[in-house]
């Protein structure tokens, strides 16, 4: 038997020491899995984010496309429009559409005469001052048209 406490006290705490260092790792492990635990979390939430962002600019890629269609259709159709609406002088009482392009058909065969000399063309410079005329002429038919300064004799 030791005659002294101090080899008892120094064994005792070396066993302290050793199991203070055992909890340490133990506890320091601990904490390092859990923040594994919350860098794998982490890491899955990032991707499923990139993820979900790709579905959406996909999504918005498609409604941005059908937009763009619907745009272009919308404008093809007030183009067809344009072209089909007939302006009527005020004093025309409106009526179906087909006769009020008969009658504008008619009044410009009524208002426009052939320019003399367009009846054949000797050059392109001819034929564009020709029709160039043409041009002017149906220019001003439908600001008179529209004006209601031409009728129809008998509509």
């Amino acid at each position: 038997m030791p005659t002294s406490p101090f080899p008892w006290l120094l064994g005792l705490a070396g066993i302290a020491t050793m199991a203070m260092a055992g909890y340490q790792m133990r506890e320091s492990a601990r904490v390092e899995a859990k923040a594994n635990l919350h860098v794998a979390q982490a890491r899955e939430a990032i991707e499923r984010t990139r993820q979900e962002h790709a579905e959406l600019r996909e999504t918005l890629n498609v409604i941005l496309e059908e937009a763009r269609s619907i745009a272009a259709q919308a404008e093809a159709m007030q183009q067809r429009q344009r072209r089909e609406v007939i302006l009527l002088p005020p004093n025309v009482p409106p009526a179906a559409p087909v006769q009020t392009a008969e009658l504008k058909e008619q009044a410009w065969k009524n208002y426009f005469r052939p320019i003399k000399g367009c009846e054949v063309w000797r050059d392109d410079a001819h034929m564009v001052e020709c029709q160039n005329q043409v041009i002017r002429a149906k220019r001003e038919f439908e600001q008179r048209w529209s004006a209601g300064e031409i009728s129809v004799p008998g509509a």
